[in-house]
């Protein structure tokens, strides 16, 4: 599964399937565990069948840390 914080796969086109995001509250289970955030997004967008995620953002705050991004079907541009 490609995973990549830009907005889009440059010389592919896509189709947006949903939007997926994982948090944690510091000192719970997982503590923030970053791996862990990304494999909870890759396993929802597999659940919407996509291929790739993008435009993936971490934000964060003084209580929590959040993973988010758009899971997509990548098609290559034939040319």
């Amino acid at each position: 599964m490609l995973v990549s914080s830009l907005p889009d796969v440059p010389g592919h086109t896509f189709e947006i399937r949903g939007l997926v995001f994982a948090d944690c509250f510091p000192g719970s289970i997982g503590g923030g565990n970053l791996p862990t955030m990304i494999q909870t997004i890759i396993e929802q967008a597999n659940g919407f069948r996509a291929n790739a995620i993008i435009d993936v953002k971490l934000t964060t705050s003084e209580r929590i840390l959040c993973v988010m991004g758009t899971a997509v079907v990548v098609t290559r541009i034939q040319g």
